[in-house]
């Protein structure tokens, strides 16, 4: 007697057991939500990679473009970049760095929202360096920017080639002030960070004077 019902125990429990490992998992390998990113850099690439915000130490990190997947009425940010794999920058006669001028669009955010731009040099990775002033045209209820970006040439001359990354922030309070550079995007204290692709940049010389 007692050893049927032994028997029968075990079979209720190994019929029981993979019914709850299937229900923990999601019933599909899954485990029901994705793992946070370690690095600020792992959730760029998800970002990226994904098409879809990811949120990383209280920083919303998205694609530049139309509205992710993922954020359906959520704000959003247009660029002259947007899909781009290069930009071409123009140097100044006498410096070491060139320019080019980022024009973005934001969508969706209050009208107090505060905007910055930073860039950085990739392969390796830099720090993020604030770019020029944004400066707001077109009408005040949907505002566009052109900020200047300033990339310092690399030194393989005489055809220099480098690679950059954009971002541009939005702070949903206007800081009362901004830290020059930094190493992650989440220690300038915005709230979104619209990161573009990483892009090959084109060097040219100075405008041949008239």
């Amino acid at each position: 007697m007692h050893l049927r019902r032994t028997i029968a125990l075990l079979a209720a429990l190994l019929l029981w057991l993979p019914l709850t490992l299937a229900a923990c998992s999601g019933g599909s390998g899954s485990s029901g939500f994705d793992a946070a990113p370690q690095s600020e850099n792992a959730a760029i690439t998800q970002a990226l990679d994904q098409q879809r915000c990811v949120t990383h130490e209280n920083l919303q990190i998205c694609p530049v473009g139309p509205q992710p997947a993922n954020s359906a009425h959520a704000p959003h940010v247009g660029t002259g970049l947007d899909g781009a794999t290069f930009v071409a920058c123009t140097s100044t006669a006498g410096s070491s760095a060139c320019s080019f001028v980022l024009p973005f669009t934001p969508d969706g955010f209050a009208p107090t929202t505060a905007f910055g731009v930073a860039v950085r040099t990739v392969s390796p990775d830099g720090p993020w360096q604030i770019a020029g002033t944004a400066l707001a045209n077109g009408a005040s209820g949907a505002p566009e920017f052109d900020v200047p970006v300033s990339v310092e040439a690399p030194s393989n001359a005489p055809s220099p080639s480098g690679h950059v990354q954009v971002a541009i922030l939005a702070f949903l309070q206007a800081p009362s002030s901004l830290p020059g550079h930094f190493e992650d995007l989440s220690d300038s204290g915005a709230d979104f960070a619209f990161v573009t692709n990483e892009l090959s940049v084109q060097f040219a010389g100075p405008p041949a004077a008239d």
